[in-house]
């Protein structure tokens, strides 16, 4: 028996690698006697990891593989290299979209009247967009009185990308319209700007907001 104890104290001054592999509550690494190598290794989640060597150790590694809330390294005698390294970063809450714009026409009243645009039956894009302008505006080079402006897609939808839109076209007597937005998570409520143009100058601009249910 004493010569087991001896044989096993005499291997400690040369080698001691220790592999833990914690879920949950923590990873402890303890090492009384001196040791060539002193390796604590997570790869699992773990609250807390902690490496300490009360002796001397030629290389003192603690590493975390997993997310973990706190990673500590303490020698308290001299180490020829001391290593601590955590290889990932803490997980990151995304939020998920969770509906497509709903398909039809959304209209939003404005200032000078109404804009409206209608989105695809798959909600990817947008395939008519328009202004109504029941009075009278004139700017730039054009005039308008109870009128409205229509565009077409009837090939390629203009994209709906990431639940965001971006509609702008000028019309045969140079009225430009832009309408921007983008639809919450739920794909039933809108918002965004609209802006009219002629000749390079605004004329009128503004929000917008459209529910469907």
């Amino acid at each position: 028996m004493r010569t087991s104890i001896l044989r096993v104290l005499l291997f400690g001054f040369f080698a001691i690698t220790l592999m833990l592999a914690a879920c949950g509550g923590g990873s402890t690494t303890t090492v009384t006697q001196p040791a060539t190598t002193v390796t604590t290794t997570v790869t699992q989640l773990a609250t807390t990891v902690t490496t300490t060597v009360t002796q001397p150790a030629t290389t003192v590694t603690t590493t975390e593989t997993q997310p973990v809330t706190t990673v500590t390294t303490t020698v308290t005698q001299p180490a020829t290299t001391v290593t601590t390294t955590v290889t990932t970063t803490p997980p990151t809450t995304t939020t998920e979209e969770t509906g497509s714009p709903m398909a039809g026409e959304w209209v939003a009243s404005i200032e000078i009247g109404d804009i409206w645009f209608i989105v695809n039956d798959d909600g990817t894009g947008i395939t008519e967009y328009g202004i109504h302008i029941p009075g009278e505006l004139s700017c730039g080079n054009a005039t308008a009185s109870g009128i409205t402006i229509t565009f077409f897609y009837p090939v390629d939808p203009a994209p709906i990308t990431g639940k965001q839109f971006n509609l702008e076209r000028t019309s045969s007597n140079d009225w430009e319209i832009i309408i921007e937005g983008s639809f919450d998570v739920t794909g039933t409520q809108a918002s965004g700007t609209w802006q009219i143009s002629s000749g390079g100058t605004t004329c009128a601009s503004g929000t917008w907001t459209s529910t469907r249910e």
